[in-house]
């Protein structure tokens, strides 16, 4: 269980822990791209074309580097 302090991007992990409790990292950025997608009007015009992009790119590839995980997550725990 969560501390009561705990916060809404706490929570979200949380979420995406119990869903992907296997810890499977082509799942989890699936999860994040997805969810962010059904939130794009709450994103600047720079996070629509960045997340459009590399959403693209993992339909291709299949993966996203480091980097590009790390702006999806801080985009991802911004929302609701």
């Amino acid at each position: 269980l969560l501390p009561l302090t705990a916060t809404s991007a706490d929570r979200k992990w949380l979420r995406i822990d119990m869903a992907l409790a296997a810890g499977d990292r082509q799942q989890q950025i699936s999860y994040m791209l997805n969810h962010c997608a059904d939130f794009t009007e709450r994103l600047t015009e720079w996070e629509r074309q960045f997340l459009e992009s590399v959403t693209d790119q993992f339909e291709q590839r299949g993966d996203l580097s480091n980097k590009q995980v790390e702006v999806v997550e801080k985009i991802y725990c911004r929302l609701p």
